[in-house]
């Protein structure tokens, strides 16, 4: 086990002859191999985790619950803003008069206790939507 550890770490670094061979490039020789560590092109953790480009893209079934899981996000956005609109026409109707004060409140607090329902539900599709897209994943970080 020791010198499957030394090996890996000399090919991470790119010193070893096999691996740089392999690489394109001859073992320390400074280029190409060397600055990617003889592993090819170092990516970035999000390009490495992105589940989007090597997975949803792709998948029929994955790419269609993402577009319903965006639909019904944006519906969520507009109900709210129908809440807060009408929210707003049953105060101004309160205030001149037309409508009384106790179903204002009462509308009022219907429509504050939807907006709040449809934020809730709104923010849990955005959680859907980016398990399609990217989930960062740290081992020391689960249970």
């Amino acid at each position: 086990m020791l010198r499957f550890r030394t090996w890996l770490s000399s090919a991470r670094r790119g010193s070893d002859p096999a691996v740089a061979a392999a690489a394109g490039s001859e073992a320390g020789e400074a280029g190409e191999a060397g600055e990617r560590g003889g592993y090819g092109r170092s990516l970035e953790r999000a390009q490495l985790l992105d589940r989007y480009d090597s997975h949803t893209r792709h998948c029929a079934v994955c790419s269609a619950e993402l577009d319903r899981v965006r639909a019904a996000a944006k519906l969520c956005k507009r109900l709210g803003e129908a809440c807060i609109a009408l929210a707003g026409g049953v105060l101004a109707a309160a205030l001149g008069g037309a409508a009384s004060p106790r179903v204002a409140g009462v509308v009022a607090a219907g429509g504050a206790l939807a907006l709040w329902r449809l934020e809730r539900a709104q923010a849990q599709l955005h959680r859907e939507a980016a398990a399609f897209i990217f989930v960062d994943y740290v081992h020391a970080d689960r249970d």
